[in-house]
């Protein structure tokens, strides 16, 4: 049985981003976050909710502002977002390429990096 996305999976994403949701080719570079799902003391961030219940291969695409960004990640360290100064609102998509049960171990070090983050956290940890 294929994994889903949901509370305490390390869920493993491609990222691109770029200025028409149309567009095939989106970013020149592909970049990859992990993260444990359903950590945040928050509760679930805008990102977490859109990827819920989502396997390997499902993909979603969005636009942000730029100033929604910090938010949308809330405490998952995401990489800077390359795009042209003047793109607002940047379409990011997000590929799920792996979801797995999350170790103890991966667990613990995800929570202290949480922890380590104030309230306004940007995800650069």
């Amino acid at each position: 049985m294929t994994a889903k996305a949901g509370s305490m999976q390390k869920v493993t994403l491609a990222l691109e981003t770029g200025d028409a949701p149309d567009r095939e080719g989106m970013s020149p570079s592909l970049c990859k976050i992990e993260f444990v799902f359903g950590l945040g003391s928050s509760g679930l961030t805008p990102l977490e909710f859109a990827l819920a219940e989502k396997i390997p291969g499902d993909e979603i695409r969005l636009q942000l502002r730029r100033n929604q960004i910090p938010s949308f990640f809330g405490h998952i360290r995401f990489p800077a977002i390359h795009a042209d100064e003047d793109t607002d609102p940047i379409v990011l998509k997000a590929r799920v390429l792996e979801v797995t049960p999350a170790s103890s171990q991966e667990v613990v070090r995800a929570l202290a990096e949480i922890a380590n983050c104030s309230d306004s956290c940007c995800g650069h940890h």
